[in-house]
């Protein structure tokens, strides 16, 4: 589902990518997510939260934007605390 590839030596460095396996799970973890954020919330809000990066809208329990509509993939989301600075 994951493959690692070296992105430095010395000292050896890894990402890990998923692979196509992996990106077919990618909506069923992603209900998931949503699902715990609805029955397990936390009082200063999700811990996590998966935005479009065209317009930084969240994703809705539909897997799509909340601002714009687009069906959201891997490829047009970024991932991250709701509290970053990077958030728009």
């Amino acid at each position: 589902m994951v493959a690692r590839h070296r992105y430095q030596r010395r000292p050896d460095r890894y990402e890990y990518v998923s692979t196509p396996k992996g990106l077919e799970l990618w909506p069923v973890l992603m209900h998931l997510l949503d699902w715990g954020d609805r029955h397990y919330p936390q009082a200063d809000g999700p811990p996590r939260v998966i935005a479009h990066v065209d317009c930084g809208g969240r994703m809705n329990s539909d897997l799509c934007c909340d601002r714009c509509g687009e069906r959201l993939a891997p490829a047009n989301t970024e991932n991250g605390s709701p509290k970053s600075p990077s958030r728009r």
